[in-house]
């Protein structure tokens, strides 16, 4: 078990690594001249903007911990906050502090990943809403014009189910070895977002 952590905490040295590089290089919103119309625009905006990508890692491995009700339905709430976001956006309602909101989001599931904290679905599901919807925003601002926005919409609907459930697929084979190792993730992220709030 100890060489099974201590090669954990090797990869994870080198993932936190990558972060520090990409933290400085990736724009916070890339994508936008991606070829395939509304829904490859969509697609691509959420698996290729770092905050975006990270925010939706740390919800899905951040679930796995919680109560059975909350478990089940976060995915659909990060989808919901993600399409309220944008259409609220399209609507012409912008938030002020999007960046800010979107950059506190990656901080405080990263620290929720850290510290394996089960909170109460009344708590949980909400803030799963409320950190996807700035998410959502900043899609619906980014949106490139002349696109079909129900493609759009799509699009990022699936790359978000895409990211969340696939780690959640991770964090469980994590979390079958030892609980330590969702925990240095959890800091992998945690240290991404204190980055992306200082870059």
């Amino acid at each position: 078990m100890s060489r099974l952590v201590n090669e954990a905490a090797r990869v994870g040295l080198a993932l936190g690594a990558v972060v520090l590089v990409l933290s400085g290089s990736v724009h916070a919103h890339p994508g936008h001249d991606v070829v395939g119309g509304g829904f490859g625009a969509g697609l691509t905006h959420p698996l290729f903007g770092l905050d975006h990508l990270v925010a939706m890692m740390a919800i899905g491995v951040w679930s796995l911990n919680q109560r059975p009700t909350c478990r089940s339905v976060i995915p659909l709430l990060a989808a919901c906050g993600m399409l309220l976001g944008a259409v609220v956006t399209w609507g012409g309602l912008l938030l002020p502090g999007i960046e800010f909101g979107i950059v506190m989001s990656v901080l405080l599931m990263g620290m929720l990943v850290t510290t394996l904290f089960r909170a109460p679905t009344v708590l949980g599901a909400p803030m799963v809403v409320l950190f996807l919807f700035f998410h959502g925003q900043a899609h619906g601002a980014e949106m490139p014009a002349g696109i079909a926005p129900l493609a759009y919409l799509t699009g990022f609907t699936v790359a978000t189910l895409l990211i969340i459930y696939t780690a959640r697929w991770v964090g469980q084979r994590l979390m079958s070895h030892d609980k330590r190792l969702v925990q240095l993730l959890g800091a992998i992220i945690t240290t991404s977002g204190a980055l992306l709030a200082i870059s």
